[in-house]
């Protein structure tokens, strides 16, 4: 096996999301790449298995299975390419078989997949949520939407009035563990339009304490299911977003997404930590 570090969504080959690439798993169990994820301690630990003229990619988070993560089919793009310079190939994530069409462009990667987006409930009771966010209701922007969105993992996407709001909660990490367990749910997704540089679009924290860390740096899912979901709000008039995420880690980040018809990309820029 080889393993190595790359971090995702980066700015100038700082912050970005770290990820860990186990190459060559294909002798591992689940309870195996399970173990080796939660050793490494990581956002993300991706298992490449080389399958005839493809890679399946493995997502393992420090305390189970995720079925899509895009910060970590792109660090796993990445180290392939940078592996194997000119040489194509073919990645579809093992436990969703979706077809993950990577593109590389020196530190610059992008994946575009089938735009299987949807809404999973828009009826969202605003009571519980601020509850689960430690923050008043009147926090919540109202003009924007509050709904559970999935371009493959499931996410709460909630809509605060300011930067001001969203950096400063403290969220209920017992409660959104057991509120998302309760509802299948992959993750709370924070996000505002008011971001601190003037190019971006909006800026989110993510929170799923039920599967990894307490907040992640950057999270493509995530910020592709809220481009999707606000493209589709806007009637299709809006495709390309930019978001931040983990200024208030220490890690600013940026997450590009593309949203068309028929598929969702997502691109961001990536180095080798070690």
């Amino acid at each position: 096996m080889k393993i190595r570090i790359v971090n995702v969504f980066s700015i100038n080959n700082q912050g970005g999301n770290p990820c860990a690439i186990v190459d060559n798993a294909a002798h591992l169990s689940t309870d195996e790449m399970q173990a080796m994820a939660t050793h490494f301690n990581l956002p993300e630990t991706v298992f490449i298995i080389p399958d005839k003229k493809q890679y399946l990619l493995w997502f393992f988070a420090t305390k189970g299975e995720l079925p899509l993560c895009c910060h970590g089919a792109l660090g796993a793009a990445y180290y392939l390419f940078k592996s194997d310079s000119g040489k194509s190939f073919n990645i579809k994530s093992y436990q969703t078989k979706l077809d993950l069409d990577i593109a590389c462009n020196d530190n610059l990667i992008s994946m575009s997949i089938v735009n299987n987006g949807k809404i999973v409930d828009d009826n969202i009771d605003l009571d519980i949520i601020s509850k689960l966010l430690a923050i008043n209701k009147t926090s919540i922007n109202a003009f924007l939407p509050c709904v559970v969105a999935s371009i493959g993992s499931p996410k709460l996407l909630v809509p605060v009035i300011d930067r001001n709001v969203l950096f400063n909660m403290v969220p209920n990490l017992d409660l959104i563990s057991q509120w998302c367990k309760k509802y299948t749910v992959n993750g709370v997704y924070v996000y505002s339009n008011d971001t601190e540089q003037p190019h971006s679009d909006y800026v989110g924290r993510n929170f799923n304490p039920l599967f990894s860390h307490q907040e992640d740096i950057a999270t493509g899912v995530a910020a592709a299911a809220l481009a999707f979901i606000l493209n589709l709000k806007n009637d299709n008039k809006k495709n390309n977003f930019i978001i931040e995420q983990g200024a208030n880690l220490g890690k600013p980040s940026q997450i590009c997404v593309s949203i068309r018809t028929q598929k969702i990309t997502i691109k961001g820029a990536a180095y080798f930590n070690q």
